[in-house]
């Protein structure tokens, strides 16, 4: 169901100027105010109290909740008492993207890594000389870090961020304000690099290729107007939807219930587990997600928005991968476990030479912007998005070069980041999958194969460090937030792309430092969780290690000792398998598989997500066999329903833990959904 298509919807033409002014300004306040909510409590309640993450996903439970109570709570009130206060779909809109875009920097986003590996630098290298040797070696500025990368150096900066702060002492702001800086700036850079590219590919990928975009069939319904008279969005007035939202709502009412009261009762059964069945047969070498999974309904919904091309190849893959798994371990071992990873990167290259080539007429047109005059909202839209995509890269390659990398070296770096980014957006746009993070073709993927005199300890560690942050960090990726704002705008047109993109940059900027205080608060005052669980600032200082002693490696000629195998041969298969089928998609209308299926086999999404993903493929093929498209299109509002039900069963439970951990009762994590 559109939103814009139904009866007694808002005018589309409103803008961001003019008498809607005032309008967008309480938007944006409404909007920031639940953006600093989300970036202050979301490091508590994932870090230290340890329950259900509120933003590591594309459908982002803070984020929706705090949604969820402007569209069916504030708004039906102003309807009935203040209808001159109600928010419009547009200014809807402008709240969704600030909250979206929050959910970027914490929970498994850039916050909860960057502070700890900064911190980390310092913290390891006073405890190892020989890394702190080595990273001497890079001769890149001391600001980088708040405090000195010299071995029994003085590091209680560092230190009492990871082991916490003693009591009584302030928590040092000062030494932070260089580091902030420092990575700012190349964060700075990549945002606008990114940004530019989403405004880029959009209008190649909705107008012209068609891509589908699943999630905006759960965001936009919700934002659709009442109509006359009326409270809620037509969404939750629909049969379909009530039935789909309370079915998954009921079941997941037990699931909880069951966490508090185990013996009192019992959990609906929404997981299998055929171990201890396949023990003892070739089937236990089958891949862990055939043999283990469970239902997840966002997934299981969302697979009924895919095309069913992408769906069955989801599931299709992971089914030949497991076939090729078994073979392996029986009559071809050793198994090397990492080739399919291999695969995947060959796979991700020439995808994106098939996505570039695709858009090259949409390329073109952009570059062309920045040499003739603007005289449409197209061409100044076009000319802004490329002054921001080349102004972002030479930014990264300025601060790369500035860091002690070759040029070339930098180059390529920024490119790899330019590829995970638009490779990242592309798959979202195609399958929906609210969770995807890729580091395939990444520095820290591809360096190992080149040979060590064309390196240095410079392009070694800053390739990891380009390897975390613009793919590990990127779990909740700005491009596929950008990108996804653009499509629930249906009909705002080029102007208000460059509107609502410059609001996003502001809102990662003034995330980057809200947010960052608020990790630096969580970690120098608690060096574990509530429920005595591990230190909250451990994960992104270990990435730092892995990071120097990665450097230390190289310095001691044992970089490439990496695996047992030649990896090439198995990327040039995964991109020549790629490139076949995606060749077969553009040429034989009914042909079934789709490359996608072979970049994300094996991946923590697709591993998850297997049996939501083969059951919602099923039923939509069922349904479009007996039914037709007028089936297919009737039973929208019930799957927009289950993704939404499961959203608003999350929402419920981390309320209920997160009060009685706010009130120091025993509480439970209720696990609803796979991130």
């Amino acid at each position: 169901m559109d939103s814009n298509d139904t009866p007694g919807a808002a005018p589309e033409e409103e803008t961001l100027q003019g008498n809607s002014i005032l309008r967008i300004a309480v938007a944006a306040v409404l909007g920031l105010i639940g953006a600093v909510l989300i970036w202050v409590v979301t490091p508590y309640n994932n870090n230290y109290y340890g329950l259900s993450e509120l933003s590591a996903s594309y459908l982002p439970t803070g984020a929706l909740f705090l949604l969820m109570i402007l569209i069916l709570g504030v708004n039906p009130l102003c309807r009935r008492f203040a209808p001159a206060m109600v928010l419009t779909r547009l200014q809807l809109l402008v709240v969704t993207a600030i909250l979206l875009m929050a959910s970027v920097h914490p929970s498994h986003g850039l916050m909860r890594y960057l502070p700890s590996m900064i911190a980390g630098g310092p913290y390891h290298a006073s405890m190892r000389p020989e890394l702190a040797e080595a990273y001497a070696k890079i001769d890149a500025p001391a600001a980088l870090f708040p405090a000195e990368m010299k071995a029994y150096a003085d590091v209680r900066v560092s230190r009492n961020y990871i082991e916490e702060l003693p009591e009584g002492e302030p928590i040092p702001w000062r030494a932070w304000i260089p580091p902030t800086f420092m990575w700012g700036t190349l964060l700075f850079f990549g945002w606008l690099m990114i940004l530019g590219l989403s405004m880029i590919v959009f209008d190649q990928w909705r107008n012209r290729e068609h891509l589908p975009f699943p999630l905006v069939e759960a965001l936009s319904a919700p934002l659709a107007d009442p109509g006359e008279g009326r409270f809620l969005p037509p969404i939750f007035r629909t049969r379909g939807f009530i039935v789909g939202a309370g079915v998954v709502m009921v079941l997941y009412l037990t699931v909880g219930l069951n966490k508090y009261f185990p013996n009192q009762v019992p959990a609906f059964p929404l997981k299998w587990n055929l171990r201890p069945a396949f023990a003892g047969t070739i089937l236990q070498h089958m891949h862990g997600s055939l043999q283990e999974n469970r239902i997840f309904f966002v997934l299981f919904g969302i697979a009924f928005f895919m095309p069913t091309r992408i769906s069955f190849s989801l599931w299709f893959f992971t089914v030949i991968l497991s076939v090729h798994q078994v073979v392996s371990i029986l009559y071809f071992p050793p198994h090397n476990w990492r080739a399919i990873g291999d695969c995947r990167t060959g796979a991700m290259i020439v995808m994106t030479c098939f996505i570039i080539w695709l858009g090259r007429a949409r390329w073109k047109s952009a570059g062309r912007s920045l040499f003739r005059p603007a005289n449409t909202e197209d061409d100044k839209r076009n000319r802004t998005a490329m002054r921001y995509f080349l102004v972002g890269m030479a930014g990264m390659f300025a601060w790369l070069v500035w860091m002690r990398v070759a040029p070339h070296w930098a180059l390529l770096f920024v490119l790899l980041a330019v590829m995970a980014a638009l490779v990242s957006a592309r798959l979202v746009a195609e399958t929906g999958i609210p969770y995807v993070r890729l580091e395939a073709a990444t520095p820290g993927i591809l360096l190992p194969f080149v040979p060590t005199a064309l390196l240095s300890s410079a392009v070694v560690f800053f390739g990891s460090i380009m390897t975390t942050l613009f793919a590990t960090c990127t779990r909740v990726s700005p491009v596929v937030i950008a990108t996804h704002v653009f499509a629930l705008d249906r009909k705002g047109g080029p102007r208000r792309q460059v509107q609502f993109s410059r609001a996003m940059l502001g809102v990662l900027v003034i995330g980057l430092l809200v947010c960052g205080a608020a990790h630096l608060t969580l970690c120098y005052r608690n060096s574990s969780g509530a429920q005595g669980g591990g230190a909250p600032a451990v994960r992104g200082a270990d990435f730092i290690k892995g990071s120097l002693t990665t450097v230390l490696k190289f310095q001691q000629d044992e970089y490439h000792a990496r695996t047992a195998y030649d990896q090439r041969p198995r990327m040039l298969f995964g991109g020549a398998v790629a490139g076949a089928l995606y060749w077969a998609c553009l040429n034989i209308p009914r042909w079934p598989l789709h490359p996608i299926g072979l970049l994300l086999a094996d991946t923590t999404a697709v591993k998850q997500a297997f049996g939501s993903i083969f059951l919602g493929w099923l039923v939509k093929v069922l349904v479009l066999r007996y039914g037709g498209g007028r089936a297919e299109r009737a039973a929208r509002p019930l799957f927009i329903g289950v993704i939404i039900g499961e959203v608003l069963a999350t929402i419920l439970w981390a309320l209920v833990s997160g009060v009685l951990a706010v009130l120091e009762l025993t509480y439970e994590k209720v696990d609803l959904q796979p991130w």
